[in-house]
């Protein structure tokens, strides 16, 4: 019986390969692959065929591919030599096949196969292939779980009154969800500091903006009309005392480079009368605070 449904992905590093090398060897190693089971089956006399493995009667597949059974058999040889295949079993119910680098090409998880020790058929290229196989599916479970990130809570960090509130939690959750690294509370602290003039509205489409084109770093939209910062924080107002002493401060400064560029004694003692009262002035308004 032949399997025609579905599909099977053929990878490419096989034209690199010595089962490449004969158009006869590369087409009895793609029946093979592709008559290969993709999921785990129990045959009705009980015996269990994982992802990879076949039963095959020679004499049918050699009819089938139009090729003498000696010549077949001597392709299953080869292909156990090359470490592709693994003949699992011969007899009168068939021959079970295993292809090797089957779970790994079609990124299926490796099960525990009680018949993947190795017997006296197995040479040491199938026995390297086949660890090579668990070692790379062991490697993507890992990177699969390191992606799963330690997000930072969101309450711990400090924020400006006016992006207080949960619109701009929300867009700091999906940016630490959608970034390519993990993100430190300081990182995300900084992003806050760095958006403190922003308003709520401008600040969550210039976060949606950056995930949407892979940035790193979170930057405003250009030229969105719709959409503008809050003004600038105003400073605080001076009181009056504060800008009297800055006054003096000014008249004094003014004296002091009048008094050194004049050699005229008259004038040094008018400017001299001056800086007494300016320094009156000043010492009146300080006092006037404590």
């Amino acid at each position: 019986m032949i399997n025609v449904i579905g599909f099977v992905k053929l990878p490419r590093r096989y034209v690199c390969h010595e089962v490449f090398k004969t158009p006869e060897r590369w087409f009895v190693f793609c029946y093979l692959f592709m008559q290969a089971n993709y999921q785990t089956a129990t045959l009705a006399d009980g015996t269990v065929l994982y992802p990879g493995d076949l039963v095959i009667s020679q004499e049918k597949v050699a009819t089938l591919l139009e090729m003498e059974r000696g010549k077949l058999a001597r392709r299953l040889k080869e292909f156990v030599k090359l470490g592709v295949i693994k003949i699992l079993s011969a007899g009168r119910k068939g021959t079970r096949i295993r292809i090797l680098d089957y779970s790994d090409s079609q990124e299926l998880a490796v099960e525990l196969r009680p018949d993947d020790q190795p017997d006296h058929d197995t040479n040491a290229a199938t026995l390297k292939l086949a660890v090579n196989a668990t070692q790379k599916n062991k490697r993507r479970r890992k990177e699969g779980n390191k992606q799963k990130k330690a997000l930072v809570s969101l309450s711990e960090l400090d924020y400006p009154a006016h992006l207080d509130n949960e619109k701009v939690r929300e867009s700091l959750f999906l940016w630490q969800k959608n970034h390519p690294d993990d993100l430190s509370r300081q990182q995300l602290q900084c992003l806050i500091k760095k958006a403190k003039q922003w308003s709520t509205e401008f600040f969550c489409r210039s976060v949606d903006h950056s995930i949407e084109n892979g940035w790193k770093g979170v930057y405003p939209t250009f030229k969105d009309d719709t959409i503008a910062k809050s003004p600038p924080l105003k400073k605080l107002q001076k009181t009056d005392r504060e800008l009297s002493i800055e006054q003096c401060e000014r008249e004094l400064s003014g004296i002091m480079s009048k008094l050194k560029s004049t050699n005229d004694d008259q004038e040094r003692s008018r400017l001299m009368s001056l800086k007494s009262k300016w320094i009156a002035k000043r010492e009146a308004f300080e006092n006037d605070g404590s």
